[in-house]
């Protein structure tokens, strides 16, 4: 996936519509890009340290929308001026319009910016595994299961 996101919002205000409303057209887009996701191998997961962080990060392309977000403890209050809030709002908004779960687990560090771009680092690596074509099935135990 090749992706560059250009935003302009009302960040004289703050940063939380822009993060909001960044995260809800990226994950709209990647849903759309997936279609019907037949073929993709639908989960993935990143483990990713960055210097004395460590952040795993796990998907499931399902088309059920969920976050789980542990570990923000450990997250300063604020980063560059603004709430971290708009961090777990920003992935949020993208799980819940891509239609996947996703969760985001800040195991242990010190310096915020670490811990959020070990986070970034491994949704991409997530997202890289989950996307990967793996023959021409829709791979779902719907109606295998009992």
């Amino acid at each position: 996936m090749d992706l560059e996101i250009v935003c302009e919002g009302d960040l004289a205000v703050d940063a939380h519509h822009t993060m909001e409303d960044a995260g809800l057209v990226f994950g709209e887009t990647m849903n759309a890009a997936l279609g019907d996701k037949t073929g993709i191998r639908r989960v993935g997961n990143g483990r990713i340290p960055m210097d004395e962080a460590l952040t795993t990060v796990d998907i499931d392309l399902s088309g059920r929308p969920y976050l789980v977000w542990r570990g923000d403890e450990l997250l300063p209050r604020s980063l560059i001026g603004e709430e971290i809030d708009v961090w777990r709002e920003f992935y949020k908004s993208f799980a819940f319009a891509g239609k996947f779960n996703l969760h985001i687990n800040f195991l242990y560090g010190l310096n915020g910016h670490h811990l959020l771009e070990s986070a970034a680092k491994g949704l991409g690596e997530a997202l890289r595994q989950a996307m990967r074509n793996e023959g021409s099935s829709l791979r779902s135990s719907k109606g295998v299961l009992c």
